[in-house]
């Protein structure tokens, strides 16, 4: 970094990203975690599978992926033509951190018969292993679609995992997996907040453990999340939510009022430490040298790719099986 760069203001940072971004022709995916920062300059911006179903159609041969770097192997996965770059490779995932590779194929060998459905966010191997990918806002729907019969092995999140064996009803064995930031809310802090806002919203991921999930208002994936908000009646929101998703939450709904649940831990911390990793100053960095960039063994990319594309078909056969609105 130079010294002049050294004193940029964000828009200096930003301006010279967006030439930076047009002289390499690539496209820039945001996830909603670090909207609040990089909305600005994203060309597409959204929940993991937004970003993992609308990269391939990218006429840009250049990726960069604000998000995790297992995010980003995806989308190298579904594009092994282009460049796909992050901004800082240390931008892991605990779920993936809990589900390595080795084990899970040994869990996986235990329940031969169950279908086998990995979330994104787990180690490059894991998905390799999978009968189909999804991510948290399309798992749900998903194993909807797969044969009734059949029971679901599902890796690696385990409270995601329950939420859609209760809401499916089906028998599914999970991961024991979790994200650290998701799971690591204070009960007490929620209980406190309700107490004083006693007519607020409570918005809960759906990763959070069952006894958050039932306090809240609404509980979902972040796409499920926006559109519950944009239905809400209620001036304040409380927020069980990474606290990256709610800046953004905060800057696209203005009229709202949010308070974010604390942690349990010391620091009180509910924001990603990975996705924090992922800095304006290091897109830049990023975009200039061309690096680092997303690499594959190729035989693991091959045995993933059927997974993740499933994922899309599944979720086009949904979209072209629906129902037609009718006009009012």
């Amino acid at each position: 970094m130079s010294a002049r760069s050294a004193q940029w203001s964000l828009s200096d940072w930003l301006g010279a990203i967006a030439e930076l971004k047009q002289r390499r022709r690539a496209a820039i995916l945001v996830h909603w975690y670090r909207a609040a920062d990089f909305a600005e300059i994203a060309d597409v911006l959204g929940d993991s599978f937004t970003l993992l179903s609308r990269a391939p159609a990218l006429p840009h041969p250049v990726l960069v992926v604000v998000g995790t770097v297992f995010l980003a192997e995806s989308i190298k996965v579904l594009c092994p033509d282009k460049l796909v770059l992050v901004p800082d490779a240390l931008a892991g995932c605990s779920l993936a951190e809990s589900c390595p590779e080795e084990l899970f194929v040994r869990f996986r060998q235990m329940y031969p018969e169950h279908v086998a459905v990995v979330h994104v966010q787990s180690p490059l191997g894991v998905k390799a292993c999978a009968d189909v990918v999804v991510t948290t806002s399309t798992a749900e729907r998903v194993i909807r679609q797969l044969p009734p019969e059949r029971p679901v092995v599902f890796a690696p999140d385990h409270q995601l995992g329950r939420l859609v064996r209760e809401r499916t009803g089906r028998q599914i064995v999970s991961w024991f997996g979790q994200c650290v930031v998701h799971v690591g809310f204070s009960l007490a802090h929620l209980e406190a907040l309700q107490q004083r806002y006693p007519e607020a919203a409570v918005l809960v991921s759906a990763q959070a453990p069952p006894e958050f999930r039932a306090r809240a208002t609404v509980v979902g994936a972040a796409a499920e999340l926006v559109q519950s908000i944009e239905r809400l009646r209620e001036p304040w929101v409380i927020a069980v939510l990474d606290h990256g998703f709610v800046e953004h939450l905060q800057q696209r709904f203005p009229e709202k009022r949010f308070v974010t649940v604390p942690a349990e831990s010391d620091c009180r911390c509910t924001r990603c430490p990975y996705m924090a990793l992922n800095t304006v100053p290091k897109l830049y960095q990023c975009l200039q040298a061309g690096e680092p960039a997303i690499e594959l063994p190729a035989e693991a990319a091959e045995a993933a790719r059927a997974p993740h594309q499933r994922l899309l078909e599944l979720l086009a056969q949904e979209s072209s099986v629906a129902p037609t609105p009718q006009a009012e």
